[in-house]
C-alpha cells in the first residue's frame, strides 16, 4: 500500500480484473451500437413524439403539467425531462441517441453497485462484481436495451433509486440535498417509483442518522400523495387479487434470469431463489441488519417489491408474460445481489468455494446462452423497424403522430426508415 496516498498500487492483475468486469458491458453496447436505429416503436410514438408535439405547442404552465402527466398508469417525469432537454439542446429527436442515454444508466447502476460491494467485501469484491456485470449487462434484457422509452423508464427508476441510496451514504450536506432531489424525481419516474422512494426512506431511517431520516421520510411523505393528484386509473392493468395467478407469475419472473420459455421450470427455479434469498439474507435472528449490508439490502427490497407489484398488475393482462424482456432487469439484478450476500454470509473458505464457484459457472453459462439467443432478436428488431411502415398497434394513429412531429421539425421518420 502506498504510504502517501493510502491506496494499494495498481498491478497488472488488478487491471486484468477491471478488464474482465467490463467485458459484458462491451458486448452489451456492441449489440446496441450494431442494431439500434433512429426509428420509434411502440410507446416511443406516445411517450416521446406525441408528448413533444403537445409540449412544443403548450403554454409555460401547461408544459410543467405535461412533464408530470400520466403515461398509461405511470408518471414518467425523468424520461420526459430527458426528451425535453435533448430536444432543446439539439432542436430534434434522435431515437438512437436516446437509446444510448437510456443504456448509460445501466453503466452508472453498475458503478454504484460495485462501489457498495467493494465497501462491504474489500477482500472478496471481484467475483460478486463480476456476477453483477454479467447480470446487469445481460442482453436477455434486449427490449430495454434497444427501445428508447422502455430503457429510459425501466433503467431510470432503478438508477435513481440506487443513486439516491448511494448519495444518502455520504455525510456532506450537498450530497444529502442531491439525494433528496433524486428521491423526489424517482417518485415520479415510474409506477414503482413510489416503491423505490419508500425503500430509500427506509434506508435513511435504518441508517440512524437523524438528518437523513427526516429528509428521506419527508420526501416520501410529501411526494407520495402528489403522485396520485389528478390520477386517472387506466382501463386495463388493474391490480389482481387472485393469488393463484399472482404467485405463479411472481415465481416465473423470479426464475426467468436462469431459465425462460418454460413456466414450470421457471417457477421451480424462482422458488429455489426465493428460499436462497431468505436463507442468505444479512439479518440476524434478532432482526438486526448486519454492518455494511443496509444499502444493498434496501436496493434488493426495492427490486423484489417491484417484482411483486409487477405480478399484481400484470398477471391478468393478456400478452404480457412474466419473462417479458423489459422486466428481466429485476430478476437479473436480484440474482446478482443474491450472490453478493452468499459471499458475505459464508465464512468457511472451503464451503464458500464449493458454493460460489458453481454459482459463477451457472451465471457464465446462462450469460453465454442469453447472448447467443438474443443477438438474433437484436438483428430481427432492426430489420422489422427498417421495413415496417409504423411499428405500432394502430398504424394510422402512428402515422398521424409522426406527421405532426415532422411538421413541428421534431422528428421525420421518412428520413430514417432505410437507415439513412
Amino acid at each position: 500500500m502506498d504510504q502517501i496516498t493510502g491506496h494499494k498500487p495498481l498491478t497488472g492483475f488488478t487491471v486484468l480484473k477491471y478488464v474482465l468486469l467490463f467485458i459484458p458491458a462491451f458486448i452489451y453496447f456492441h449489440y446496441v451500437n450494431k442494431d439500434a436505429v433512429n426509428i420509434p416503436w411502440q410507446d416511443d410514438y406516445d411517450a416521446v413524439l406525441r408528448f413533444l408535439t403537445d409540449y412544443k405547442a403548450a403554454s409555460f404552465s401547461d408544459k410543467l403539467s405535461l412533464l408530470f402527466l400520466q403515461h398509461n398508469e405511470h408518471r414518467i417525469f425523468s424520461s420526459r425531462l430527458v426528451y425535453v432537454v435533448y430536444n432543446f439542446l439539439f432542436g430534434y429527436i434522435n431515437f438512437r441517441h436516446l437509446i444510448f442515454i437510456a443504456d448509460s444508466q445501466v453503466a452508472f447502476i453498475f458503478l454504484i453497485i460495485v462501489s457498495l460491494i467493494k465497501k462491504l467485501l474489500p477482500d472478496n469484491w471481484f467475483l460478486p462484481s463480476l456476477a453483477a456485470s454479467m447480470c446487469l449487462f445481460d442482453i436477455n434484457n434486449w427490449e430495454n436495451a434497444n427501445f428508447a422509452m422502455a430503457g429510459m423508464q425501466n433503467y431510470g427508476v432503478i438508477f435513481l433509486c440506487c443513486l439516491s441510496i448511494w448519495l444518502y451514504t455520504k455525510y456532506k450536506k450537498a450530497f444529502i440535498a442531491l439525494a433528496v432531489l433524486c428521491q423526489a424525481i424517482c417518485m415520479f419516474s415510474s409506477g414503482n417509483g413510489i416503491v423505490a422512494s419508500a425503500f430509500v426512506a427506509a434506508f435513511t431511517i435504518l441508517s440512524k442518522n437523524r438528518v437523513k431520516a427526516i429528509c428521506g421520510t419527508l420526501t416520501f411523505l410529501v411526494s407520495a400523495p402528489l403522485y396520485f393528484l389528478h390520477y386517472n386509473s387506466p382501463a386495463s392493468g388493474h391490480p389482481a387479487t387472485d393469488m393463484g395467478k399472482i404467485i405463479p407469475y411472481f415465481l416465473d419472473l423470479f426464475g426467468s434470469h436462469v431459465i425462460f420459455n418454460n413456466d414450470k421450470l421457471q417457477m421451480i427455479v424462482g422458488f429455489i431463489l426465493v428460499v436462497a434469498l431468505i436463507f442468505f439474507q444479512p439479518v440476524t435472528k434478532k432482526l438486526k441488519i448486519k454492518d455494511g449490508t443496509l444499502p444493498l439490502l434496501c436496493v434488493l427490497g426495492f427490486l423484489v417489491s417491484s417484482m411483486v407489484v409487477t405480478a399484481i398488475f400484470r398477471c391478468n393482462v393478456p400478452g404480457i408474460p412474466a419473462n417479458s424482456s423489459r422486466y428481466l432487469i429485476y430478476s437479473n439484478f436480484v440474482v446478482a445481489l443474491l450472490f453478493v450476500f452468499i459471499v458475505y454470509r459464508l465464512k468457511n473458505r472451503l464451503f464458500k468455494g464449493l458454493v460460489t464457484l458453481p454459482y459463477i459457472v451457472m451465471l457464465m453459462v446462462g450469460y453465454n446462452m442469453n447472448v447467443n439467443h438474443n443477438k438474433l432478436v437484436f438483428d430481427n428488431m432492426r430489420s422489422a423497424l427498417l421495413t415496417t411502415p409504423y411499428y405500432y398497434p394502430d398504424q394510422e394513429v402512428a402515422k398521424r403522430i409522426a406527421t405532426q412531429a415532422c411538421l413541428q421539425k421534431i422528428y421525420c421518420i421518412e428520413d430514417h426508415r432505410q437507415g439513412k
